[in-house]
């Protein structure tokens, strides 16, 4: 009963966003709300040499070895959490810090990368973390960025430890940096995992479509534990979960979405925006038909009747894995590319001797009257966004 109110809740925010149940009146604030959390809690043992620091900011963890210890995520920035979290880690060892790994930029993340400098140890991060720590408003006055940067993958190695850090893909950030740990099985996916809803940091380089290829790579590991930045460890079935939770979108049926879910083959439920010749509908049935959609009419889109569609596809990712390559079959993202062979073969040019310039600029400008006296209906259009907003980052 439980998980079907939970569904509810959600369908009802879904709804929200899309225009189909009044909106509440806006209040204040925002975020995780609550009050300042300055305090690390003591540490717990995860496996053998590897622990779990909680609060002042997102999880951390320490890898003990015989050479000197691996902290991943510094919290919160300030004193009073610096001071409690190296009192704990002192707790845990009282060997140095040698390396410092950042899972991503945010402040509860990197909050106290300097007072481990200062101590000796080297910042290892993303060297797009490095970039997004530097550029964002919250962190650019934050001291301590990476002093050791990689691409996208890297492994280190300290006193017969082994820590694997690996970019699948943006997600909540631009910068998600997956931490594993090969000998406890353990692996640190840091916010693309939360008991929350999902947010996307859009102004620093995250990605809805990214998401799921973030966790997929996750899923290839071989771990019996997942840390998130916030809350308790989680299963290898908690992270499937998650991931068939991030793979559905729930959206408007508008040729642009239509045009953006096939070309990057994410199963979803369609609600049609009900206007004028209800192409979003056809749109909507078009894509259900082909395997890759459930359609959800507008007259039917009731919470019940979404939270009952959520559960049903969630819980099936056999069904979810089939709706994404039938999306995929049914789009055409070389639309573009075959169109403008075509048009140029007409007129005897191809891609590599065509001038585009010059053709465009050859044509006439359509007349004031021709343009008011056209008889062709609009193009259809996806002017209304989708709850899950699809290509804005694509």
């Amino acid at each position: 009963m439980s998980r079907n109110k939970g569904f509810i809740a959600v369908a009802i925010v879904f709804l929200t966003s899309l225009g189909l149940l009044a909106q509440a009146p806006q209040g204040r604030g925002g975020g995780r709300g609550g009050a300042p959390d300055n305090t690390v809690m003591a540490a717990r043992q995860l496996k053998p040499g590897l622990f779990l620091l909680t609060g002042a900011g997102a999880n951390t963890l320490v890898r003990v070895t015989p050479e000197g210890l691996i902290v991943v995520d510094t919290k919160n920035p300030g004193e009073t959490q610096a001071a409690s979290l190296l009192e704990q880690i002192k707790a845990v060892s009282p060997l140095p810090v040698k390396y410092v790994i950042n899972t991503q930029h945010h402040p509860d993340h990197v909050g106290n990368n300097q007072k481990f400098l200062d101590a000796g140890a080297q910042i290892l991060a993303l060297e797009a973390l490095k970039t997004l720590m530097a550029s964002d408003t919250r962190t650019s006055a934050i001291p301590g960025r990476p002093t050791q940067t990689f691409a996208k993958d890297y492994t280190l190695k300290l006193g017969g430890a082994e820590v694997q850090l690996h970019f699948y893909g943006r997600g909540h950030t631009g910068d998600d940096t997956m931490v594993y740990f090969p000998d406890a099985k353990v692996v640190m996916v840091s916010d693309q995992m939360t008991d929350g809803n999902p947010i996307v940091d859009w102004a620093n380089g995250g990605s809805w479509v990214e998401w799921p290829r973030s966790l997929e790579g996750v899923l290839k590991l071989d771990f019996e534990m997942a840390i998130q930045g916030r809350g308790e460890p989680k299963t290898r079935a908690d992270v499937q979960a998650f991931k068939n939770k991030v793979d559905l979108v729930i959206s408007r049926a508008g040729a642009g979405a239509i045009a953006e879910l096939c070309a990057i083959g994410r199963p979803s439920i369609l609600v049609p925006l009900p206007i004028s010749g209800d192409h979003q509908l056809h749109n909507a049935q078009g894509l259900e038909k082909a395997g890759g959609a459930v359609c959800l009419p507008a007259a039917r889109a009731t919470p019940e009747a979404l939270a009952e569609c959520i559960a049903e596809l969630a819980g099936d990712p056999e069904r979810l894995a089939r709706m994404a390559e039938s999306a995929r079959g049914w789009g055409r993202p070389e639309a573009a590319q075959s169109i403008c062979a075509d048009l140029l073969a007409l007129v005897g040019l191809t891609t590599s001797t065509a001038q585009p310039v010059a053709l465009l600029s050859a044509a006439p400008e359509p007349s004031a009257s021709a343009v008011a006296t056209d008889p062709q209906p609009a193009a259809a259009t996806s002017d209304v966004a989708p709850v899950t907003p699809v290509g804005r980052d694509a």
